[in-house]
């Protein structure tokens, strides 16, 4: 299955980000979002057929064009979307010790998210990919690696 990264939904432009919300609805495989954008939230009627995994990115929450958390709910619990994980900070995984790590990857325990993980900036390696899978996920994303049936490793790419 095709995975495709999408960030902000908006009038087509030569920023790899930004979509139209047509050329979304075109996609056929799985649809990720790194990050709950407000735009996604203005579509969700649109995008509620789609197989989406919304990454959340925990400090960014409820900042101006980012959805917040009550909102990013609604849409798994009315719209089918997926919640998964994408850290605190953006931090790259692989630049911090395991314990750093650890709390990137510890999303707050009252928030309904499903055990799918993307690494900031699509990095990983062998270190990083184990504690994630110690932490409980099923799961994770990249963008820059991946690995075709390596649950740890699953590549997703800009359309």
């Amino acid at each position: 299955m095709s995975v495709a990264v999408f960030h902000h939904i908006g009038n087509p432009t030569e920023d790899k980000f930004t979509h139209s919300i047509e050329q979304i609805l075109a996609y056929e495989g799985q649809i990720t979002f790194d990050g709950a954008y407000e735009s996604v939230w203005a579509h969700r009627e649109a995008l509620k057929d789609k197989d989406i995994i919304i990454f959340l990115q925990g400090l960014t929450l409820g900042m101006e064009g980012v959805m917040n958390f009550h909102r990013v709910s609604i849409l798994g619990r009315d719209y089918g979307f997926h919640i998964g994980w994408h850290g605190w900070t953006h931090r790259r995984l692989t630049d911090l010790p395991d314990h750093a790590v650890i709390a990137e990857l510890t999303p707050p325990t009252e928030w309904n998210i499903i055990p799918l993980y993307a690494y900031p900036h699509g990095d990983f390696d062998e270190r990083t990919k184990d504690i994630v899978k110690s932490m409980g996920y099923k799961q994770a994303y990249s963008t820059t690696q991946g690995e075709e049936g390596n649950e740890f490793a699953i590549p997703r790419m800009y359309v």
